[in-house]
């Protein structure tokens, strides 16, 4: 069997890690990042700690890569054609060795940023220790607040809230509506891959 180095790569670092902890008489910290580019990766902590590729440690699991499998195998019966009997039903075999390629959800960078405005915007900034203070959105205060001051609030804290990822460079095209006491506003965001649209942002309960 194979030697799979990422792996190994893994359990050598954790084993380092608790190696140090252990001397040192202390916790190890858990820290929750973000992916902000995938060639090459970088991982980011927070608005001043990114964690450089070289840095970073990946199993298969969490990466594309491709297996080698032994095939053995007879193909279903298949017609074609208009009556040709070159095209009459058929089966044959199929035996080999074949390279199959496994997809664990790694995504390109913008839809990176796609994942990261859903992320930052369904964050209640200043409510959760781990991230930093300029992470999130403040939306709590709006409810029962007027809708035209919910209206100019949304625009301003949506646009605050996601230029503090410098992936992107402006966020435009607001367009608002309301139903009852909810409110939909949709925008646009223009980033260093290309643009997002479309995007939504939901509030309810506002008044």
């Amino acid at each position: 069997m194979a030697r799979d180095t990422s792996y190994y790569q893994l359990v050598e670092a954790i084993q380092t890690i608790v190696s140090q902890t252990t001397a040192a008489q202390v916790m190890s910290g858990i820290e929750i990042g973000e992916v902000i580019a995938v060639n090459p990766l970088q991982i980011r902590l927070d608005p001043k700690t990114v964690i450089p590729t070289e840095c970073i440690v990946l199993t298969k699991a969490t990466c594309l890569h491709s297996i080698d499998m032994d095939v053995d195998h007879i193909t279903e019966d298949a017609s074609g054609g208009s009556g040709d009997s070159a095209y009459a039903p058929h089966h044959h075999g199929y035996e080999g060795r074949k390279t199959y390629p496994v997809h664990n959800g790694y995504c390109d960078e913008l839809e990176a940023v796609r994942q990261a405005i859903y992320k930052i915007l369904n964050t209640e900034r200043y409510q959760y220790l781990i991230y930093s203070w300029n992470y999130g959105i403040e939306l709590a205060d709006l409810f029962g607040q007027p809708i035209p001051y919910v209206y100019a609030e949304i625009q301003r804290r949506i646009t605050e809230a996601l230029l503090q990822d410098d992936r992107i460079t402006d966020v435009y095209d607001f367009d608002f509506s309301n139903n009852s006491d909810d409110v939909l506003c949709k925008f646009s965001v223009k980033t260093r891959f290309g643009e997002i649209t479309n995007l939504e942002k939901g509030v309810t309960g506002i008044v």
